[in-house]
């Protein structure tokens, strides 16, 4: 049996996710199919597997077990590979729209006899028979991706019902939109002269910089899919095992919602809590105490009340921005897919001058062998990323003795780490470490002597991201003058993985040398092996060793390639960006992407996207302040946004720290 493209009686293309979606009806049935066509297609459904499973085997309960559907896709001609099984849920909370996935299953299985026996669920291993099949199945055929779900659950229309005013393939094809080409298409066109994508604390910073100079929030529209700036940022720093009572690696006058840095956060603290002792290590670090950072949870409130200040949520627009095309005569469209049933049409064209984008991070890098492991044993649980939620192999260390693998050496390894020799300490745990280093850093290191950074025990240890010139000293200017292989050689020389030396941390790291209960080493880790243990068989300088653990946490970063997002790969693609020596966005001193100008309209970009640009920190508090000084700048010499003069700047800091509202520029003009 096939679930062919060409015999659907309805088809949704030109997705967000890179996918097309088809319904098939066969036998009396009818199915739902979502199959890859592009490279970021496949690696959307891959995060859609990993998003949801957590691994089988030893795990199974009794509320799983195997189905089997007897179907086969082929997308546009191209040979599927049958995959006729998949692990759905049983009983009366199954929901077919939207399956819960337990188990990636290996590639090779072909039929259910073919299961290896560990994975046969223990009601038996009878083959189910044909009536008590599911409408709903996952497929994976050979070199693309696929997802298949019942089709009465999602309550599938006709073509074109419902769909009106959706991207159209001439629209795709090409590069730069008439007015017209976007009025035939029936997309609902809303202008603004000013748009920021991604709704991140980058976007609200530029936000903030061009309120207080003036702009009215009518001129100014935020296009994102979560509710607050600061909610990604909380939510991966809770997961990397920084609660909100805890400090973050920030400078005290580094504050997103306090465009003038003053007074700082250590400042705040201090006339909150009636005490000088902020003020006092801000004054003795690094020297004579360690740097004084901030609490998450005062960030997240602070941020909270400038975003009221400054009227944040009368610009918020929620969906998800699918590309930004230039606009033949200037300007831009930025094209929104909206919440389904909150808009007439299915996309909202943003018709602009200028358009900011500011989306984060790609996505999660893996260490290429721990990706491996997960995508051929389905095993989500027990090898984890520090930035997705894992507090389970904390709680699981709670009440069993077992041993955490921990890779990487920045400072999510050093809150992992904190974390687990707290609970340690805390519970009485009986918890080993073993800690591999790619590279192991025994001492200072550096190109001379007014050039290095300390180091010892595996660990280069440095305050912030980037010696803090970076942010408005001699490394500035420097960075600002260099082009191509030059400015990547300085990236390497001042980069590299780094983590505070925070003292209470070496007193701990030392306990454990020890009494034996952490290991570090520097070693390469050439494969993770399965079993009632995990087994990484690492090659050392003294040959190659075998390293049982229960857990394996990657602390490597979120390092993912631009093009894995789909609207940047886009602007690479159609839109004339191109990649800075280190491969991320190529932006003028400006912020501006380079090729993407558009008639009198820019285009800029902030974050970490950029990093590689003029300016190297960008991916901090400070530098997307910086980021946001120049774009607001670069607005006001173009004519658009007021100039943030003296006067002016003095009186909106006054109304900060009063808490009163933005207030608008007489100088104000909708050029």
């Amino acid at each position: 049996m096939e679930l062919r493209l060409d015999s659907a009686f309805v088809v949704f293309d030109a997705q967000d996710s890179g996918c097309v979606s088809y319904g098939v009806e066969v036998s009396g049935r009818r199915w739902f199919v979502k199959t890859a066509t592009t490279a970021s297609g496949r690696r959307s459904l891959q995060r859609a597997f990993q998003g949801e499973l957590t691994g089988l085997g030893r795990r199974a309960t009794s509320s799983w077990t195997w189905a089997s559907t007897p179907a086969m896709i082929r997308d546009r001609g191209a040979p599927g590979t049958p995959r006729p099984e998949c692990l759905i849920e049983r009983g009366s909370n199954f929901d077919p729209g939207r399956p819960k996935l337990q188990h990636h299953k290996k590639p090779h299985f072909t039929g259910y006899d073919r299961v290896p026996e560990r994975y046969r669920h223990r009601h038996g291993d009878h083959h189910p028979r044909p009536g008590a099949w599911m409408d709903c199945g996952i497929y994976m055929p050979v070199g693309r991706q696929a997802l298949c779900f019942g089709e009465e659950e999602h309550h599938m229309e006709p073509r074109n019902a419902g769909t009106s005013g959706d991207l159209t393939s001439r629209l795709i094809e090409n590069p730069t939109w008439t007015d017209s080409m976007v009025e035939e298409s029936g997309i609902e066109v809303r202008d603004v002269p000013f748009v920021t994508v991604g709704g991140g604390i980058g976007s609200f910073v530029t936000v903030d910089y061009l309120r207080i100079a003036g702009v009215p929030t009518n001129q100014i529209a935020v296009l994102s899919n979560i509710d607050h700036p600061w909610q990604t940022y909380q939510y991966l720093t809770r997961v990397s095992q920084i609660p909100e009572p805890e400090r973050i690696r920030s400078d005290s006058s580094s504050r997103p919602d306090n465009i003038w840095g003053f007074p700082s956060y250590a400042l705040s603290e201090g006339w909150q809590d009636r005490s000088v002792r902020p003020l006092l290590r801000v004054l003795g670090e690094p020297i004579f105490s360690d740097y004084w950072t901030p609490r998450a949870g005062a960030v997240f409130a602070s941020l909270e009340r400038e975003s009221a200040r400054i009227a944040y949520p009368e610009m918020l627009v929620k969906g998800v921005v699918r590309m930004v095309r230039r606009r033949v005569g200037g300007g831009y469209y930025t094209i929104l897919t909206p919440p389904a049933g909150t808009t007439a049409t299915k996309r909202i064209a943003y018709r602009s001058r200028f358009v900011h984008i500011a989306v984060g991070y790609p996505g999660l890098r893996f260490l290429p062998d721990l990706q491996a492991f997960r995508e051929t044993h389905g095993d989500f649980h027990h090898v984890v990323n520090a930035y997705e939620p894992h507090e389970h192999v904390y709680e699981y260390l709670k009440t069993t003795p077992g041993t955490v693998m921990v890779r990487g050496g920045g400072i999510v390894a050093s809150r992992v780490l904190q974390r687990l020799m707290d609970d340690r300490e805390k519970f009485g745990l009986r918890t080993e470490i073993e800690h591999v280093f790619r590279t192991f850093v025994t001492g200072a290191h550096g190109p001379h002597p007014w050039s290095r950074r300390k180091g010892g025990n595996g660990f280069a240890y440095q305050g912030f991201n980037y010696p803090k010139s970076v942010w408005g000293g001699q490394l500035k200017a420097k960075m600002r003058r260099l082009e191509g292989e030059e400015r990547a050689a300085e990236y390497r020389r001042m980069g590299g993985t780094n983590t505070p030396k925070r003292r209470r941390w070496q007193k701990q790291l030392q306990a454990g040398r020890d009494a034996g209960w952490y290991r570090a080493y520097r070693g390469l880790v050439e494969e993770v092996q399965p079993g009632n243990r995990l087994t990484s068989v690492v090659q050392r300088d003294d040959g190659v060793q075998k390293i049982p653990s229960d857990f394996i946490i990657d602390c490597t970063g979120l390092e993912a390639d631009i093009a894995d997002h789909r609207l940047l790969n886009d602007l690479l693609t159609n839109g004339g960006a191109g990649r800075n020596p280190l491969g991320r966005l190529e932006v003028e001193r400006t912020f501006e992407i380079k090729g993407t100008a558009s008639g009198d309209g820019a285009l800029y970009a902030s974050g970490t996207a950029t990093l590689g640009g003029y300016f190297p920190g960008v991916d901090t508090f400070l530098g997307l302040q910086v980021a946001a000084q120049e774009i607001a700048d670069d607005l006001a010499r173009r004519g658009w946004a007021p100039r943030l003069g003296p006067l002016r700047s003095t009186a909106q800091w006054i109304r900060w720290i009063l808490n009163r509202p933005v207030e608008g520029s007489a100088q104000w003009s909708r050029s």
